[in-house]
């Protein structure tokens, strides 16, 4: 059901089914596979303040978390500018607490 509404569009489907990928709920943990997803929500250009807000922030946090440390046995490395710019689009664009976090602990670095 998640796959079908995600395929049409849905962004609350394609988060579940992102974070399903990334902590093995239900299926199989694919980190790259949640990659993907994650990188279709944060495609779809979703306004601060609309209703789907959070999907987009909590996408962008995840992409940072990915590239900041890259996915063995896929073809997303290691890249910590990437991931900064991620962090910085939650934490500037959606006030993201996590995303602010994350930056912080990169300035600490």
């Amino acid at each position: 059901a998640y796959k079908y509404a995600a395929e049409n569009g849905q962004i609350g489907a394609t988060w579940k089914l992102a974070r399903m990928y990334a902590e093995g709920d239900g299926v199989a943990r694919d980190d790259y596979a949640a990659f993907k997803f994650f990188s279709e929500i944060v495609d779809q250009d979703v306004e601060p303040g609309s209703p789907e807000e959070s999907y987009v922030s909590d996408a962008l946090v995840a992409l940072g978390d990915y590239l900041r440390k890259g996915i063995p046995g896929s073809p997303i490395e290691e890249n910590e500018v990437a991931a900064q710019e991620y962090y910085m689009r939650a934490a500037a664009n959606y006030r993201n607490p996590n995303a602010q976090f994350e930056m912080g602990q990169m300035f600490l670095k």
